[in-house]
């Protein structure tokens, strides 16, 4: 059995990050993906406890770093997170190879179908689109994301929802704005996994995902540590 951690680190956005996000990214206010970590107790290890140890905090939207995205992202009467099994995030997987699409291409149910993707598998869909314009997997950041990556067509979603597709993850964002393909997606309850890393280190076609939310309620994302095991 062999591991890959997919997951981004969770590391605290720079402090000119919301001057530069809003020039480069108008599709969300930057404030929405700001991450801070900080502490709220500081150390004095020269004293005996409570005083000697360290209590830090983590201020971050649901949206920021590797995080799964439920229907009622985009749905007002979607399913939330918290909704689901825990089964619907750790499935079978086909790892599907499109290194050669190039920007502004689209991905269309035909290409998908040759793919040998079994019903009830989840999609890992590897562009290396953000590592190929320097964001390290993270989607969404610049409006380059938005609008020269590659795209699914509807027909492509439409093929998901026959197969039964439990959980999408791409390292590109598949939707050009204002979404009406990622509310088409979120339609069939299919999950989506955004901003991920390293998915030129997984080898085999058929993997396990593995993408466990945090147990919050009530919300329509959630951070994840996703991993992928080869077997």
């Amino acid at each position: 059995m062999r591991i890959i951690d997919i997951s981004l680190p969770i590391e605290p956005s720079p402090p000119d990050y919301e001057r530069k996000l809003s020039v480069h990214h108008q599709a969300f206010p930057p404030i929405l993906q700001k991450v801070e970590i900080y502490p709220i107790w500081v150390p004095k290890w020269d004293q005996p406890l409570p005083n000697g140890r360290r209590v830090s905090k983590l201020h971050t939207p649901l949206h920021a770093g590797t995080h799964v995205e439920a229907p009622a992202h985009m749905l007002e009467q979607g399913k939330m997170i918290h909704e689901y099994p825990l089964d619907r995030f750790v499935s079978p997987a086909t790892v599907i190879n499109m290194t050669y699409k190039a920007d502004h291409s689209t991905i269309s149910a035909s290409e998908l179908d040759k793919e040998g993707v079994d019903e009830n598998d989840s999609i890992i869909i590897r562009t290396d689109f953000t590592k190929r314009i320097g964001t390290k997997g993270v989607a969404g950041t610049t409006q380059k994301h938005w609008i020269d990556s590659p795209k699914l067509t509807k027909d492509a979603i439409d093929w998901m929802a026959e197969k039964k597709v439990r959980i999408l993850t791409t390292d590109f964002l598949p939707w050009p704005l204002p979404g009406e393909l990622f509310v088409h997606l979120m339609s069939k309850d299919i999950l989506y996994i955004e901003n991920v890393g390293n998915l030129d280190q997984i080898t085999k076609k058929k993997v396990t995902l593995v993408a466990l939310p945090l147990k919050i309620f009530d919300v329509e994302a959630t951070l994840t540590r996703a991993i992928v095991i080869e077997h």
